[in-house]
């Protein structure tokens, strides 16, 4: 329901300062805004009628959000009002302090029955934007002074972006950024290069930064980062420990997150480990050999065993990795190629890699894998680069 003082005051907006309803005359002009105290006097007795009666939390919660959804629909009306008479600029003005009084006092005493899914007011909403557009400028030089990374770079400021260009926009959108750039500035403050990129990723995901944007970004740095680990245990225990960090959520209940309708980015990020991890068990378990039980009876002597042609090596390498370290190989002129489909094969029919099955490697995917490669094959493959370099340093005390 409407009280007395929101009709009264849905009465003054709506009907007599609507030029094309009501013309008003220096009198009732002068009238209504020594009225307008009075009605934000009322409304403050109403608020505090409703949080200190014995009223139930859920109707008490009903009527300030009517009370502040009234609010917000009189001030989108009365901005729409461009074209008033010189003379009812003191008007529109009391007006809308008014209405600015009364929603002040409800988000200082009744915040806990405000819904944040809510469109706040365009006059507020212009408000937030300079302040929120002056932040935006001061982070993007502490940005280009630490050397972020263009991608990162990229994603947060979009963010920012984007709320400066709405038209409309939920409070708690416009609260989150607010939060959310505080917190980035006094970040920005006390790193250095050297380790912002890593800080500003925590915060990223302590604060819920769950953008989608973010998320995919996020998800190739973890799948750079696992194929940065050579062998499949360094691989599992890597992806084991990030499923052990995102189970942990620290996020209250009523915690915000830049997208309210997108689960926590710490579930997400949680379920996508958990595919891989789930991948990889089913590659592991399906490429592991079957014990054949050996027949029993007396033994006999038998011949010296001796290595025949399907002896393989194995290597902690995907075949992926594999193919681009020989292609470094020939291109560097540390293999001489011949006919380079016959060396392919023969590498394939000899190499045992994680997750291949007894039949061994195509011959096929491995030709198709060797001229078409991935950045993240091509990061897995310097690793191991770099360690042979480190072993050959410390071997021969080079450098």
């Amino acid at each position: 329901m409407r009280t007395h003082t929101t009709h009264t005051l849905r009465t003054l907006i709506v009907n007599d300062m609507d030029i094309k309803k009501c013309t008003l005359n220096k009198q009732q002009i002068n009238t209504w805004v020594e009225t307008l105290p009075e009605i934000t006097a009322e409304m403050y007795e109403t608020i505090c009628f409703f949080t200190g009666s014995i009223f139930l939390g859920k109707m008490v919660g009903r009527q300030i959000r009517q009370i502040h959804g009234e609010c917000i629909t009189l001030l989108d009306k009365i901005d729409k009002y461009q074209n008033l008479p010189p003379e009812m600029d003191a008007l529109k003005s009391a007006t809308i302090k008014c209405l600015d009084n009364v929603m002040d006092k409800l988000e200082s005493d009744c915040s806990r029955y405000l819904e944040k899914k809510v469109q706040m007011p365009v006059i507020h909403l212009r408000r937030q934007q300079v302040r929120i557009e002056s932040q935006t400028c001061l982070i993007t030089a502490y940005f280009k002074n630490l050397g972020l990374g263009l991608k990162l770079n990229k994603l947060v400021l979009e963010s920012m972006a984007d709320l400066l260009k709405a038209t409309r926009c939920y409070y708690y959108r416009v609260d989150y950024m607010n939060a959310f750039q505080d917190a980035l500035i006094e970040l920005c403050k006390k790193s250095d290069k050297s380790d912002f990129e890593r800080h500003l990723i925590d915060l990223l995901i302590g604060m819920n930064f769950n953008s989608g944007t973010f998320i995919k970004y996020y998800q190739q740095v973890m799948m750079d980062e696992l194929a940065a680990r050579i062998t499949e245990e360094e691989q599992m225990s890597f992806l084991n420990h990030l499923e052990r960090s995102f189970a942990r959520d620290s996020y209250r209940k009523s915690a915000l997150g830049y997208d309210i309708d997108r689960k926590r980015i710490k579930c997400l990020l949680s379920e996508f480990v958990n595919v891989e991890l789930r991948i990889r068990t089913k590659k592991a378990a399906m490429s592991r050999p079957v014990n054949v039980q050996q027949p029993t009876g007396p033994q006999v002597n038998s011949a010296p065993v001796t290595h025949t042609g399907n002896y393989k090596i194995r290597t902690p390498l995907s075949v992926d990795a594999l193919a681009y370290f020989i292609k470094l190989m020939i291109a560097a002129k540390a293999i001489e190629p011949g006919v380079k489909t016959e060396l392919l094969n023969f590498i394939a029919s000899i190499f045992q890699t994680p997750g291949v099955g007894s039949a061994g490697i195509s011959a096929t995917s491995f030709g198709a894998k060797y001229k078409q490669v991935v950045q993240s094959t091509a990061k897995t493959v310097r690793v191991v680069l770099v360690r042979m370099l480190k072993v050959l340093d410390d071997e021969f005390e080079f450098g």
